[in-house]
């Protein structure tokens, strides 16, 4: 099986000395793997650092002119690519020289569409609570068991495997959809042709690098709410509950036990008190809290593009 591995590049100086020579260092066949590197117009030292001349005749290099976005960046990679299965990766994410042909021995269940990498971080301060929560709590795909089939919302691309054959089926990312936020869309696309295709596979480990601060994240939320939920709701509405829209306005425009809950509970204030309670609560208590500031922080990103198109 010959495999395409794309990886979006944007302002990655400080960690591709560490991730591209990992991928290279694959225990697949290099005549079945092709690298594919799409670097979205970065502003520092990344596209000196990819133009070398010992990694150049390794992988594909693709430049765009302006920045467009992880979408464009991966639509690139996948108009380019040949490989029967594709690899999407964030340039922030380090493998392991099993990593391909681990993803191809799974892909060897002709059931198998998708597969999503167990994502660890590299390194990171134990007591964060934000990072103990993405990375030590009970979420996402940890919940679903050892292969059954994982929902549409769990599958997120950051370092994901998907056979080409679904993609062509399936179509490319959504490029209006800019910034934090564009793999429910595109996860929810591919599971309505194969509902049964995604698994979780925890023995393929990877290691994050870059990781977000809890108010980083939170920013990345609340655009993710302004800008890209009302496109996804326009096209899918059925996904409001998965993006904390249903707290912010009900389906039928009517008063509902959701908006109700949203009115009073999702605010700048209780915001507020939730990050000043954050600090003084146990784990895995204070994931409870985490939880509440990211749909918070959605779902007021959503109403106030309803207030601006309002």
């Amino acid at each position: 099986m010959k495999v395409s591995v794309i990886v979006s590049c944007f302002n990655g100086a400080d960690v591709l000395p560490i991730t591209i020579p990992s991928l290279l260092n694959q225990d697949y066949p290099e005549d079945l793997t092709e690298m594919i590197l799409v670097d979205d117009a970065s502003t520092d030292e990344t596209p000196s650092l990819l133009d070398n001349p010992e990694w150049l005749d390794r992988f594909t290099l693709i430049q765009h002119p302006e920045n467009r976005g992880r979408t464009a960046t991966r639509n690139s990679g996948i108009d380019a690519a040949t490989g029967d299965l594709l690899i999407l990766m964030d340039c922030d994410i380090e493998v392991k020289p099993t990593f391909i042909s681990q993803h191809v021995e799974r892909h060897g269940d002709k059931k198998t569409i998708g597969i999503l990498s167990n994502v660890r971080p590299r390194e990171m301060n134990s007591s964060d609570k934000y990072h103990r929560y993405l990375f030590f709590g009970r979420r996402g795909a940890q919940l679903v068991e050892e292969n059954q089939p994982l929902p549409f919302r769990y599958f997120i691309m950051t370092c994901s495997s998907i056979k080409s054959s679904a993609v062509n089926e399936t179509g490319k990312f959504n490029e209006k959809l800019p910034g934090y936020g564009i793999d429910l869309e595109y996860a929810y696309r591919l599971w309505n042709h194969y509902p049964k295709g995604l698994f979780y596979s925890p023995e393929i480990v990877v290691y994050m690098h870059k990781l977000k601060t809890l108010n980083e994240a939170l920013s990345d939320f609340r655009d993710y709410g302004r800008r890209n939920v009302p496109i996804i709701l326009q096209e899918f509405p059925e996904l409001a509950y998965c993006v904390g829209a249903d707290f912010v306005s009900s389906a039928d425009g009517q008063l509902s036990l959701k908006t109700t809950l949203g009115a009073l509970l999702i605010n700048s204030i209780t915001t507020i008190l939730a990050k000043m309670c954050l600090p003084l609560a146990p784990y895995p208590l204070s994931n409870v809290l985490i939880r509440f500031l990211m749909l918070s922080a959605a779902a007021m990103g959503y109403r106030q593009s309803l207030k601006n198109n309002g």
